[in-house]
């Protein structure tokens, strides 16, 4: 009967061995939960200041983009260019090292010199008259199609010299910054359109 009893008494300390056991692993299993909860919370504030970064950066494209739109349509309203045909200049333009507003500043100036060209200035008139170009005619065009006239004729000249002096006269100061975009005549142009 004494070896029950040793048997009793050792089950009873084994049992107690194992409830401590459970205690510390239930201890040890509540930090551990405890720290996965914090670095829970640490990831989810982190995937928040991520999204708002994010939609901060969307946000900024999407008035970047409706600035653009709006400067061109302001651009369309004062030179008489669709704004499609503005947004392919635009295109055309950088890729020739020029800006949009070069090209306007351009076009505005190409227009005034038409109607200069009609009253009678001498200046704008040989200019016109020496690229083989009836103002009459250009004026019937759209100034896309006007622009694009003038550099197919500009293209032909064989002096430089002269190509600037035409150039000036029809585009202004201006002419320096379109002579790239002018590069090739009409076709280039249509190329990067």
């Amino acid at each position: 009967m004494s070896s029950v009893a040793n048997i009793v008494v050792s089950m009873i300390a084994d049992l107690g061995k194992f409830e401590s056991d459970m205690g510390r692993t239930a201890k040890n299993q509540s930090a551990r939960m405890k720290s996965m909860e914090r670095d829970a919370q640490n990831a989810a504030k982190a995937i928040g200041v991520a999204f708002v970064a994010a939609a901060g950066a969307m946000t900024a494209i999407v008035i970047k983009s409706i600035n653009a739109a709006d400067a061109i349509r302001d651009m369309s309203i004062k030179t008489g260019i669709s704004t499609a045909a503005l947004s392919e200049y635009d295109v055309a333009a950088k890729m020739a090292g020029t800006t949009l507003e070069a090209f306007t500043g351009g076009i505005n100036k190409m227009q005034r010199s038409m109607i200069e060209a009609t009253e009678g200035s001498k200046k704008q008139s040989e200019a016109f008259l020496k690229l083989g170009l009836s103002v009459n005619d250009l004026l019937k065009l759209s100034p896309e199609k006007q622009f694009e006239a003038i550099a197919d004729k500009l293209d032909k000249l064989g002096n430089a010299a002269e190509k600037t002096a035409i150039s000036q006269a029809i585009f202004g100061r201006g002419a320096a910054a379109l002579a790239p975009l002018m590069e090739g005549g009409a076709a280039a142009i249509l190329k990067t359109r």
